[in-house]
């Protein structure tokens, strides 16, 4: 088994820095420049287009219930909904203080 000289071994740690250095700097500009695909449009402030008005009224939409606001009734929202208030149901009163001296 060979031994290695000091200025072999300093040698190999100047390469191995200078390979380190040009992965981590080349590496990141070969993805940005090379593999990466172009970035999607900028976003803007312009005003979305305008919903189309329904000419069957003003009504709620077929379908859709209006407590509070107007919601489409499903199973799942059915179930949820019975689920919270459930949640919000109050529990049983709260026992009476006794206060002895």
């Amino acid at each position: 088994m060979a031994r290695t000289t000091p200025g072999r071994r300093k040698r190999w740690l100047i390469v191995g820095a200078a390979a380190a250095v040009l992965v981590g700097a080349g590496g990141p500009y070969v993805y940005i420049n090379y593999i990466q695909d172009d970035p999607p449009a900028a976003l803007s402030l312009e005003s979305p287009p305008a919903a189309p008005e329904s000419t069957s009224g003003s009504g709620p939409p077929p379908g859709a219930t209006c407590t509070r606001t107007c919601t489409r009734s499903t199973a799942a929202g059915a179930a949820l909904s019975a689920h919270f208030s459930m949640l919000r149901a109050p529990r049983s009163p709260p026992s009476p203080i006794v206060v002895t001296r």
